[in-house]
C-alpha cells in the first residue's frame, strides 16, 4: 500500500524548544514534536477537545539556527485551534496526548520568523 499523501502546506521540523500553552489561565510547558509556520504538533499533559481554541507562546532562540531552549529567546504568540488530540500509546507512566494545533492568528512578522526558524532547523537535518 502506498504511503498516505502529505497534505501539509508548510515545511515542518523537529525543534529543540519549549512551548507554553495557555488554556483558561493555566500555563503548561509541553514538548514540541514538530513545528511549521501553519501549526504545531506537541505533547500535552491533558486531553484537549478538537476545535478548542487556544492561545500559545513559542519560545524561539533569538539567534539564527537551532539552539537550546535555555538560550536567549524570542516569544512568538499565536491563537490556534486543536485539530487532533490522541493519547500517546507509546508512553508509559504519566499520560501524554499527541496534540495538533492549527494557527488561526499569527502576526505576519512572527509567521516569517517562524518559517525562517523551521528552514534553519531543516537545513540542520531536524526534519519532521
Amino acid at each position: 500500500m502506498p504511503p498516505a499523501a502529505d497534505r501539509r502546506q508548510a515545511p515542518r521540523a523537529r525543534p529543540p524548544l519549549d512551548l507554553r500553552l495557555r488554556l483558561v489561565g493555566n500555563p503548561d510547558v509541553v514538548e514540541v514534536r514538530d513545528l511549521s509556520a501553519s501549526g504545531v504538533r506537541c505533547a500535552t499533559l491533558q486531553p484537549l477537545n478538537v476545535m478548542t481554541q487556544v492561545h500559545l507562546v513559542l519560545l524561539l532562540p533569538a539567534g539564527p539556527g537551532p539552539g537550546p531552549a535555555s538560550a536567549a529567546t524570542r516569544e512568538v504568540a499565536a491563537d490556534g485551534v486543536v485539530v487532533r488530540c490522541v493519547r500517546d500509546a507509546k508512553r508509559t507512566g504519566e499520560p501524554r496526548f499527541d496534540t495538533a494545533i492549527f494557527f488561526l492568528k499569527l502576526d505576519g512578522t512572527d509567521r516569517e520568523t517562524l518559517a525562517g526558524y523551521v528552514l534553519s532547523l531543516r537545513s540542520s537535518g531536524l526534519v519532521a
